[in-house]
């Protein structure tokens, strides 16, 4: 699967261009629960990095393609942007400090695993986020992305997931069919 990715942004290059169609939303909400140091989970090439670091956000993104991160790290500079992009995997421990971020993004990123994978990058998710911190997160309740392999849920399934490490508040099924959650994290 890694592989896969690798290959599609080699081939590609920066395929995702414009952020999510609600992310408007997404940005109000950040600033409404005063989250400034926010982490993409699964960033890519950065299309939702550029925009937050243009609104004043502080950024920073990981995505476990290489190829991804260098066309990120391309895209910031062009925009003269201070993103910290870096590579690693999202289903692994997460290097930084409990409580190092004030907002998560995971949009169309944790779901390309297994169930116990996205269930640990959640948990992870949660020990990073500082208490009272504001996660978005989507997850397809449908195929998404036929060129990668990827988990499909129902949206009860995805409420059971996400409600273990936090608390729902606000939500909404977007064009694609992906349930996106706004949640803060539980204590």
């Amino acid at each position: 699967m890694r592989k896969d990715w690798e290959n599609l942004y080699k081939k590609s290059g920066r395929f995702y261009l414009l952020p999510h169609p609600e992310f408007s939303t997404v940005i109000s909400k950040f600033k409404t629960y005063r989250a400034q140091n926010i982490l993409d989970l699964g960033c890519g090439s950065g299309r939702h990095a550029i925009f937050l670091a243009q609104e004043g956000f502080k950024v920073t993104g990981i995505d476990f393609s290489k190829e991804a991160i260098s066309l990120a790290k391309k895209w910031a500079k062009n925009y003269k942007l201070k993103i910290k992009f870096e590579t690693g995997n999202i289903h692994k421990e997460l290097k930084y400090k409990d409580g190092s971020f004030d907002g998560i993004l995971a949009i169309d990123s944790i779901h390309y695993d297994t169930r116990d994978s996205l269930e640990f990058t959640l948990k992870e998710s949660k020990r990073v986020l500082k208490q009272g911190g504001l996660a978005f997160i989507t997850l397809p309740t449908q195929i998404g992305n036929p060129a990668v392999t990827h988990l499909i849920f129902t949206e009860e399934e995805i409420r059971s997931f996400v409600s273990k490490y936090f608390k729902i508040i606000d939500e909404f099924v977007d064009a694609r069919k992906f349930l996106c959650l706004f949640a803060i994290s539980k204590p």
